[in-house]
């Protein structure tokens, strides 16, 4: 419970202040270092906790504030402040769950729709287990299996064009394919050594509807621009 009331305490201060700061910013003036500072902090803590400022009364904070900082005695008994902070904590939790939730789900639609229309472009073959991909240069030789290691060059980026990964020249990197997303290591094991495919991996063969945050979020295709440089036992 400690810990609880120090991170309510902390988030209600926080909001409390910047919303009286953004209240009286255009009529007050900032007099000192102090003040700067003040207004400095509570603007930089408001901005980050912008999203409760609906949960908050700038009048029933301020007077919590001044009755805190005084000694005064609470106008709420002791367990009936416990229950609100947790009430509190609970509602922020169903909500975060809630847009979490809606967010996979947005995801998801999106990843279904690229993939639809990925597939029925010029070049991609989609395999039995749903991994689109497209050869851009065929190599030569065997193809490694999913116990051997590859030597690659990659990009990694989302379907809208944003990087997440990437080699840089002259330093490729190995991949254990028995250790890497499945997609990816499906991908891998259709090349040749010099080919370059690019790969399109749904999000049931990558990570799947947890994402990995913060660069991956959940049900998002992923789209590996690979070149196998070579591989071993």
């Amino acid at each position: 419970m400690t810990q609880v009331k120090s991170l309510i305490i902390a988030a209600v201060l926080c909001c409390g202040a910047a919303a009286l700061c953004a209240q009286e910013a255009d009529s007050t003036k900032l007099k000192d270092g102090c003040d700067s500072l003040s207004y400095v902090i509570g603007r930089d803590v408001g901005e980050q906790l912008e999203k409760f400022k609906s949960e908050i009364h700038v009048d029933a904070f301020a007077e919590g504030v001044n009755h805190g900082m005084n000694g005064q005695s609470s106008l709420i008994s002791e367990s009936a402040t416990d229950s609100i902070r947790m009430d509190f904590i609970q509602k922020m939790q169903r909500r975060q769950i809630e847009e979490q939730q809606n967010s996979r789900n947005e995801n998801l639609k999106e990843s279904e729709e690229f993939l639809s229309q990925n597939k029925q472009k010029r070049g991609v073959v989609t395999t039995a287990s749903g991994l689109q991909y497209k050869v851009t240069k065929k190599g030569r030789g065997n193809n490694p299996a999913t116990n051997d290691s590859a030597l690659v060059y990659y990009k990694a980026t989302l379907s809208d064009g944003t990087v997440i990964d990437a080699t840089t020249p002259g330093d490729p990197v190995i991949f254990g394919l028995g250790g890497i997303i499945p997609g990816l290591s499906e991908g891998i094991c259709l090349m040749n050594k010099g080919a370059k495919y690019v790969l399109y991996i749904p999000p049931e063969l990558a990570y799947g509807d947890q994402g990995f945050p913060p660069s991956i979020p959940p049900n998002c295709v992923l789209i590996f621009e690979i070149e196998l440089v070579e591989f071993k036992k």
